[in-house]
């Protein structure tokens, strides 16, 4: 008996990533790869929005939003996952958690496991299929 495996996708830029998490509702998040490193390794991606395609009473499904201004701006910083900045946009030297690193929206993409990192505690997003994800509805503990 031999064993056989279904040859994973290619990473390339713009596949997305996902991300379903919660404990008492659930969040999707959504990423895309922006850059692959020369060896093929590694890469970055950037958090992209949703859009709703359905709803039912407190559940909503979503997909990743496409178009020029799909990226979320003013996310946390994708280093520490906080966002360290003042109300003018300049670096907040009593924001928790920062040492002085510069505010990053890039999250690292890893070709041996092909997954990303998105949280400083290791949570991970994974390759979306396309199809259209369950999460909370906006109000249902949003």
């Amino acid at each position: 008996m031999t064993a056989t495996t279904t040859p994973r996708t290619a990473t390339e830029v713009g596949t997305v990533f996902v991300r379903s998490w919660g404990y008492d509702q659930t969040d999707v998040d959504f990423y895309e790869i922006v850059t692959i490193s020369a060896t093929g390794k590694s890469g970055k991606a950037r958090e992209i929005k949703s859009v709703r395609v359905g709803e039912h009473g407190s559940s909503e499904r979503v997909i990743a939003a496409t178009g020029d201004d799909r990226f979320v701006e003013g996310s946390d910083c994708a280093r520490c996952g906080n966002h360290h900045r003042d109300a003018d946009g300049q670096p907040d030297q009593t924001a928790k958690g920062w040492d002085g690193h510069d505010f990053t929206d890039l999250y690292t993409w890893q070709a041996r496991f092909d997954r990303l990192t998105v949280t400083s505690y290791g949570d991970h997003a994974y390759r979306w299929d396309g199809t259209s994800m369950h999460q909370t509805g906006f109000g249902f503990g949003h």
